[in-house]
């Protein structure tokens, strides 16, 4: 049986207990790890289980402080305990350090074998969710490889997609700026051969990697024969090539001049040709996101998937640029390849008031509302992409395949849809929603109670999954609001503002706080009318 479909019990933490609930009855005839182990205990003649007759009755007897109906209403019990650690060994982490090959292009490599942050040491490999979720560094997607920097792959004489063998490891190479001189990091959690479903014999196995440990001084590393391995990354660039896209500062910076990314772009006089909205007898809503807090951890992306049916589409298709996802995290690097300094910007629809999508479909399937949400009619969509075309920002996905009715074989399967959000069919356009259902759910339930919605009764999907509380969203129309507040922040900007669409997405710019002796002094940028 599944996790969801199980009784259970843990310890998230010190001094903390938890009860596992089953969201569901268990769907087909099996049955939960524990009870299996129940049985083979009472087999071997263990008469202590005897008396236990399945998994729930074992949990609930294992709470024999009284307060298992508490436990129940409560979810926890208990109060977290501090956790003492260990103090850094500085003499062992100077040893390490100078048992490295010092540096780049002077011998044999150190090898990193490192859990991946999607799938991890493999147990989540076979979730298409996860293994077309962009790795948050290199973008890549459905694959892995030897990670290496600029000057460790020129040393070594090989280049992107080419192969090279790590011990007896025939792996191909990904190059990326930030890694140490002389490093090769290899993720684990690919090359299964069977039990991973969609994941099998996808990438390279970095189990015989780890014989000698996760860390391995001195490897040995070589070109390897072979056609060159197609490595499919989300994202084409990681330079923002002169655009302030995802804007950043230092505290310095923002010291002398609180307002200064508004001179980091020039905004000519924008003219309004369309009639301006009247947004002034409803909700008006918009989102802001702090660049500051974003950690580019992509929690962001994967709830947008699973919460609006977002289907994974295979590498071959995100080789051709039709990744469906609606959120992208776009990761920016500028400065020196061995230190380079990088800044992460969630992109997603603007929700222009300008839109320029709206103007060009000649249907009439993407549609602005008073509430200034773009909305998108599936049942008017005909395909002719043009609103993609004249998206300045790119976030709009064509659905070009019948992907999810042929993931469909048997009424089960349909439960890993949210019921809240239409499955969309072949050849119609997709796009963020600010999660329209949530909004029409909150917006029903305090109409139906006759009370007014309170800042923060909506909550995106994003939203609710960023850990660092750097996403924002709720009404600039009510008083004194969350999103109100962040929209009038000296650091607030929108991107391609001077395009004059009028996006409903403001970011937050980033502010830094280096150390003074790492900072190349620049000359000032005095205050002026660029904006």
């Amino acid at each position: 049986a599944h996790n969801l479909e199980s009784w259970n019990d843990a310890a998230p933490m010190p001094g903390v207990r938890s009860v596992c609930q089953p969201m569901i009855a268990p769907l087909f005839d099996g049955r939960q790890e524990l009870e299996s182990l129940l049985v083979w205990a009472k087999g071997l003649g263990v008469n202590a289980l005897a008396k236990h007759k399945d998994a729930y009755d074992y949990v609930k007897a294992s709470w024999s402080m009284g307060n298992w109906e508490d436990a129940l209403r409560a979810g926890v019990v208990g109060t977290p305990r501090s956790t003492r650690f260990p103090g850094l060994n500085r003499t062992k982490a100077s040893a390490l350090a100078s048992a490295g090959m010092g540096a780049a292009g002077s011998g044999p490599v150190d090898l990193v074998v490192l859990p991946h942050a999607n799938v991890h040491d493999g147990r989540f490999s076979g979730l298409s969710w996860l293994m077309e979720l962009p790795e948050p560094t290199s973008k890549l997607v459905w694959d892995n490889a030897a990670v290496m920097s600029p000057a460790t792959a020129k040393t070594l004489g090989t280049k992107e997609s080419d192969w090279v063998k790590v011990g007896d490891t025939k792996i191909p190479v990904l190059v990326q700026r930030g890694v140490a001189p002389n490093t090769v990091i290899v993720h684990m959690g690919y090359g299964r051969t069977a039990g991973a479903g969609t994941g099998d014999n996808v990438g390279v196995s970095a189990a015989p990697l780890m014989a000698n440990g996760r860390l391995v001084l001195g490897a040995t590393v070589s070109p390897a024969d072979g056609a060159q391995h197609p490595m499919v990354r989300t994202q084409s660039t990681f330079d923002q090539r002169g655009r302030h896209l995802a804007a950043s500062g230092t505290k310095d910076e923002y010291v002398q001049d609180n307002e200064f990314v508004k001179h980091r772009t020039h905004v000519p006089p924008l003219d309004q040709i369309d009639p301006e909205w009247d947004y002034t007898k409803t909700h008006k809503w918009a989102m802001a996101i702090d660049l500051s807090a974003c950690t580019g951890c992509t929690s962001c992306v994967i709830a947008c998937q699973s919460e609006n049916n977002i289907v994974a589409v295979g590498k071959e298709e995100c080789s051709q640029g039709r990744d469906m996802s609606w959120i992208s995290l776009d990761r920016y690097e500028s400065g020196p390849d061995e230190n380079p300094v990088i800044d992460q910007q969630p992109m997603l629809c603007m929700h222009c008031d300008n839109a320029p999508c709206e103007s060009v479909c000649p249907v009439n399937a993407t549609v602005h509302d008073d509430e200034g949400l773009n909305l998108q009619v599936y049942n008017r969509c005909v395909g002719t992409r043009y609103c993609s075309n004249n998206c300045p920002y790119k976030v709009r996905r064509f659905n070009f395949l019948n992907y999810q009715r042929q993931l469909i074989e048997d009424p089960v399967q349909e439960l890993m849809f949210n019921p809240n959000v239409t499955v969309r069919m072949r050849g119609v356009m997709e796009k963020c929603t600010f999660c329209l259902q949530r909004i029409n759910a909150a917006k029903y339930e305090h109409a139906n109670a006759g009370t007014t919605m309170p800042d923060g009764a909506v909550r995106t999907a994003c939203q609710q999954a960023c850990s660092a509380d750097a996403i924002t969203f709720g009404d600039v129309n009510a008083k004194n609001s969350a999103v109100k507040r962040a929209r009038e922040s000296d650091l607030a900007y929108n991107v391609l503002e001077e395009l004059n669409v009028r996006p409903n997405v403001t970011y937050l710019a980033r502010v830094r706080n280096p150390h003074p002796s790492t900072v190349e002094k620049k000359a000032a940028h005095g205050k002026g009318g660029h904006h």
